[in-house]
């Protein structure tokens, strides 16, 4: 089941966060530019309708960039980063009061993602799959 993004933007303790962040930040300007509204539609066939509600596919999405922005590479530590950090807490609209998805069920996620993207991957005819060219001796 999809689980539902927390909206941020209401009451004074959002306020608070934002104004934290600041005009100048390089999370800010990619803010603006980032739209996620259609992944949501794009991924409800890959979801149960039954079940837990899941982490968010915009709050991975998100998180999946501040570790591709700060090279962070551990799962663990970059939920510690997002759950300390002000600036990553308001990239990912995580209120103060909602907590940060562990990092072992936002592993568990991403890893049958792309276990899916490869049995994706080598069900393809061999026909249709990509060569690569033999190495150079």
């Amino acid at each position: 089941m999809m689980g539902e993004q927390q909206q941020g933007g209401k009451g004074a303790a959002w306020r608070a966060l934002a104004a934290t962040v600041p005009a100048d930040h390089i999370l800010r300007r990619i803010d603006c530019h980032l739209d996620l509204a259609e992944l949501r539609d794009a991924l409800a066939p890959h979801y149960s309708r039954q079940g837990r509600p899941s982490i968010a596919p915009e709050l991975l999405i998100r998180m999946a960039l501040i570790g591709r922005l700060y090279a962070i590479t551990s799962e663990r530590q970059l939920c510690e980063e997002v759950r300390f950090n002000l600036a990553y807490r308001w990239f990912c609209r995580l209120p103060l009061d909602i907590r940060v998805p562990h990092h072992s069920k936002r592993f568990m996620i991403v890893s049958n993602m792309l276990l899916g993207i490869e049995l994706r991957r080598s069900s393809r005819p061999a026909a249709r799959r990509r060569r690569l060219p033999a190495p150079c001796r």
